[in-house]
């Protein structure tokens, strides 16, 4: 018996000369820093923007675990009494598990966490 080819899906992205639609247009606000230790100046921004935030979340990657920052991060939590989420795909989980402040591991998905943090897990911190 043969087997079938293998097929390969190819998806392209020709959108870059397109305008954004106006539902993502908020998404123009934000801005992204490299990975890596933060600054003095962005960590003062960071507390500042912490400070106001309504209904702060925290989303942990495995960089936590990887630089042992397990108990800074868990003070953190504790101090803003915010759910905590790991990260989607994580190889390791860099929050503990029985923690009163952990809510799960965040899906691979912007439709899936977004649904996810619209309704935030309000477990008993």
């Amino acid at each position: 018996m043969r087997r079938p080819a293998a097929r390969s899906s190819l998806n392209t992205y020709d959108d870059w000369d397109k305008p954004a639609p106006a539902h993502a247009m908020h998404l123009s606000g934000r801005h992204v820093q490299q990975a890596g230790a933060p600054s003095q100046e962005l960590l003062k921004s960071l507390c500042a923007k912490l400070n106001e935030a309504r209904d702060p979340v925290l989303i942990v990657g495995c960089d936590a675990d990887a630089d042992a920052a397990n108990a800074e991060v868990i003070e953190l939590a504790e101090k803003m009494r915010a759910p905590v989420w790991v990260a989607p795909s994580s190889p390791r989980c860099a929050f503990p598990t029985d923690h009163p402040c952990f809510c799960g591991l965040l899906p691979a998905g912007i439709a899936s966490v977004a649904r996810l943090l619209g309704s935030v897990c309000k477990s008993s911190m």
